[in-house]
Parts: C-alpha cells; structure tokens; sequence
C-alpha cells in the first residue's frame, strides 16, 4: 500500500481547522474579566456620585419650599398656605407641618404620614415613597419616617450599599442632608 504524501499547505490547513487551543481560550477569559473589573470600578464612581446629587437636589427644592412657605407666611400673617390647590398647615413655629386639616400641626408630634403629606405636596411629580414600617418598601424610591416626632426623614430606598437621606427638622425649618453626602 503506498502512503499518501502531504503537501506543507495541506498540513497549514488542517492546522487551522482545529480552531482555539485551551491556553488561547484561557487567555481571552481573563482578558474579558480584567476589562469588565477595569470598568465596572471606572463606573462605580460615577453612579455614586450620581445618587447623592438625586438626594442632594431633593433636599435642596425641599428646603427651598420649607422657606418660601414660611416666608410667605410670616408676611402674610397665616397659619396655613395654599401651594398649587392644597393647604399647607404650619406648626407653632411657623414651619411646614402637614395637610390634613384633622391632624395636629405640632411640631412635637408628627406622624409619618404627615411627613408624606408634606413630601408630595412639594413636589410637582413626588418621586415614589412610602411610610417607613409599610411592607411596600422595596418599591418606592424613599422610606419616609419621623424621628421622635420632630423629624422628618426622607431616605433612597434604591441604593444598597451606604445610606442617602436629608432630615427635615420641624422646629427650625433645617434641611440637613446626611452627612455621608
């Protein structure tokens, strides 16, 4: 039987048939993982810092409306303001309270809710939130709770990792972002 003689470009072309070798594929992989670290960590920052200004920009239209309502207030000698066909009932002091005309506007004793009510009085399109014990807190973008009855705080609910919330401080009309802003 007479063996059959390969040619050099026959033999190139089988060798190329065969595709990546194992230490090839290993290569590209970790090249892949050292790209998307680089980048996810070039990223991170970013995104972060993009939160707290979210946070930062609601307390300050926030604050912004505390003062104006107290403002407008004391020049017109009111304990309540309408703002865009609700009232606004302020507290001894003459700050922002709530606007349920059945609910105290003390400053010693403000419930969650009033702290909502005020929440989405203020804004024009109030970002999602919710009461801070209610069982929706997952899907709303701030937790809203009162702290001792004369704080109300207003936290991101979307971000895991650090905590991002502004107080508002019933008896002085204080915005005070956290301080990890």
């Amino acid at each position: 039987m007479a063996s059959k003689k390969y040619t050099y470009c026959e033999i190139k072309k089988t060798n190329w048939q065969k595709g990546f070798s194992l230490f090839e594929l290993i290569v590209v992989v970790i090249i892949i993982a050292l790209l998307l670290y680089v980048g996810i960590s070039k990223y991170d920052k970013p995104i972060e810092k993009a939160v707290k200004s979210a946070v930062g920009f609601q307390a300050a239209t926030f604050s912004r409306m505390v003062t104006n309502i107290n403002g407008t207030s004391e020049v017109m000698h009111r304990s309540s303001m309408d703002l865009k066909g609700v009232t606004v009932y302020l507290n001894e002091y003459g700050w922002p309270a709530n606007t349920d005309p059945n609910m105290s506007p003390l400053a010693r004793n403000q419930t969650p809710e009033e702290c909502q009510q005020l929440w989405n009085a203020f804004f024009q399109y109030p970002p999602s939130s919710t009461i801070s014990f209610s069982s929706k807190k997952n899907t709303a973008d701030y937790r809203i709770s009162s702290i001792n009855g004369r704080i109300c705080r207003y936290e991101l609910t979307r971000k895991q990792e650090g905590v991002y919330f502004f107080d508002y401080y019933l008896e002085t009309g204080e915005v005070i972002p956290s301080s990890s802003m």
